[in-house]
């Protein structure tokens, strides 16, 4: 038993050494062709392997665990040529030394024209201008042209009419391309404008020009669509609901049959745009 112990130690001292002179080393120093100063970082692989490392702030790299045969070493750095060394013969047990020398390298780019437009500034504006287009309005989920005024900022609906940042609805002048349709009186307005005609919406508030007369708060002013001789078209709505009625309560109420049911449906459609 004794022996077989002794033959087994000597057996696995032998089996280290074997182990361990299977692969080799590649190493060696990558400096600056132009100066002979040490390059930092370069990047040293082993072509067609995953092997590879960075030499450190000497200049300095080596690759272990190499086995043995013929490679390619690559080294590549920015700003320098990349270099390859061809035919690198790797023993086992030994270290390979490959020197790299690098040279400067300027790399072209492709040429890149930036156009810009220069901002154009109304020096004679001196109020706060919003525009809703046709195509905006179409995307809206509203039907009519106080709903779309009241999605503006600055611009609120309680009911008795537009409040444009706080100022009284009397405060409002509403123009129609241009021309005022706000009573002088009372502040109201009676032309009624539907969202398909509507080409163009302007909101101002803020301080005026003259031309807006006596407006205060605001200025709301509506650009209609031209229409074509050659298109017919119109719309009509389809709306649907329906509402429960409760009886007289009870045990039938809680069963839920003590109910009357009552609806009510519409139709909506929209033939061709005439304005377009």
């Amino acid at each position: 038993m004794r022996r077989v112990i002794v033959v087994l130690g000597f057996l696995m001292l032998l089996g280290g050494p074997a182990a361990a002179q299977t692969t080799g080393k590649i190493a060696g120093r990558v400096v600056d062709a132009a100066t002979g100063e040490p390059l930092p970082g370069v990047n040293v692989l082993i072509e067609g392997t995953t092997q590879g490392t960075a030499t450190n702030i000497d200049g300095e790299y080596v690759i272990i665990g190499v086995r043995p045969g013929v490679y390619t070493v690559v080294a590549s750095f920015v700003g320098f040529a990349t270099e390859r060394r061809e035919g690198v013969q790797v023993n086992v047990d030994l270290t390979t030394t490959v020197d790299f020398q690098l040279r400067e390298e300027v790399f072209e780019g492709e040429e890149v024209v930036v156009t810009a437009e220069q901002i154009s500034v109304r020096k004679d504006l001196t109020s706060s201008e919003a525009r809703v287009t046709a195509e905006t309005i179409d995307r809206l989920p509203v039907q009519e042209v106080s709903q779309v005024l009241s999605v503006q900022a600055g611009i609120t609906d309680r009911g008795g009419g537009f409040h444009i940042r706080g100022g009284r609805t009397s405060e409002v002048t509403v123009m129609v391309d241009g021309v005022p349709v706000t009573d002088s009186y009372d502040g109201s307005t009676s032309v009624q404008l539907e969202n398909e005609g509507i080409q163009e919406l302007q909101v101002i508030s803020g301080t005026f020009n003259a031309e807006y007369g006596n407006a205060m708060s605001g200025v709301i002013n509506v650009v209609t669509k031209e229409g074509r001789g050659d298109r017919v078209g119109g719309s009509f709505e389809v709306y649907s609901g329906s509402y429960v009625v409760g009886g007289e309560g009870g045990e039938a109420y809680l069963r839920g049959t003590d109910v009357e049911a009552y609806s009510s449906q519409g139709i909506q459609y929209r033939d061709v745009d005439v304005y377009s």
